[in-house]
């Protein structure tokens, strides 16, 4: 990865120099001869085979080792310990690859122009933040979102909206700080795990309804797929509602409906619970009992009940 970002120097001793990714398109041959870099030296072997890309399995494994529009280099040596993030070097000195490490029984290792397309994009999406920021700090909250929409990376894409959406608060411009979370949310949309997208977006809600754009944070809580998240964002917005005096009985409903939704089990039980809370410290009373109720586990469901019924006295 050092040799990939290091750029050439022209004074430097040839074996400092940075090594040529393979091609993009056919990043090695089966049956080409090649070393590997591994903890206890260097490997001889062969290139076994070229794995098309299966993101659903591989994100499992490492989620930036598939992109899903390629394959994976498969070698014949062993993988050990440590061996990750060795270089996969072809007969002729060409880098082919990183080693991702074992899958499927294997040793996989991701092709070195996938690794130097990541770089290249962290490496410019890294500068337009610091223009970001610095657009932010003078004001020009227009220009800064027109850099934010060429951002490559959905992680620094949705940081770098939230990031003008609190300078547009800060400078009192609301209609713009709305507007900034709402491409904060379709960014954080992009995220290639369905959970790391949820995580995010309870965030933007957690922001939205702090800013008391609950609409928006209610139409964002839409997007989360996780019943589990969902009734925690709902139950961020409901909370928000209450403490700026706003009715919030509706709100605090819908998160029992999604808690509801839940699997049957410990979290569901959690959650039911939180909720139920929620309502009782709101003074929705029966809201609460009914979402007690739903609680499987008897004994649970028993206590959360009498501590209701005691903080309606």
């Amino acid at each position: 990865l050092c040799l990939l970002a290091v750029p050439p120097m022209l004074d430097a001793p040839e074996h400092y120099k940075p090594i040529q990714p393979g091609s993009l398109v056919e990043p090695a041959r089966v049956g080409e001869v090649m070393i590997s870099s591994i903890p206890t030296g260097e490997k001889r072997g062969r290139i076994s085979g070229l794995r098309v890309c299966d993101s659903a399995r591989l994100y499992t494994f490492n989620e930036y080792a598939c992109t899903g529009k390629g394959t994976l280099i498969e070698v014949d040596i062993r993988n050990e310990d440590g061996s990750s993030g060795g270089a996969l070097l072809g007969n002729d000195g060409r880098l082919l690859g990183v080693i991702l490490g074992q899958f499927a029984g294997r040793t996989v290792s991701v092709p070195a122009a996938w690794v130097k397309q990541l770089l290249d994009r962290y490496d410019r999406d890294r500068t337009l933040t610091d223009m970001i920021r610095e657009r932010v700090m003078l004001g020009d909250f227009e220009f800064a979102r027109r850099l934010a929409r060429t951002m490559t990376d959905p992680l620094a894409q949705t940081t770098a909206y939230e990031e003008i959406a609190d300078g547009q608060f800060a400078a009192r411009n609301l209609n713009g700080a709305s507007e900034s979370l709402k491409d904060a949310m379709w960014a954080a949309l992009s995220f290639p795990h369905e959970g790391q997208a949820d995580r995010r977006l309870k965030q933007i809600v957690r922001k939205q309804a702090k800013r008391r754009f609950y609409n928006d944070a209610e139409k964002t809580t839409g997007r989360i797929s996780d019943p589990g998240d969902e009734s925690q964002a709902f139950l961020i917005i409901g909370k928000a509602e209450r403490k700026a005096g706003r009715y919030a009985r509706y709100t605090f409903g819908r998160a029992a409906a999604a808690a509801e939704r839940m699997k049957p089990g410990k979290r569901r039980d959690s959650r039911l619970r939180r909720v139920a809370k929620a309502q009782t410290q709101a003074k929705y009373h029966d809201d609460a009992r009914g979402t007690a109720r739903l609680i499987t586990k008897e004994s649970r469901k028993e206590s959360l009940l009498r501590w209701i019924t005691s903080r309606e006295d």
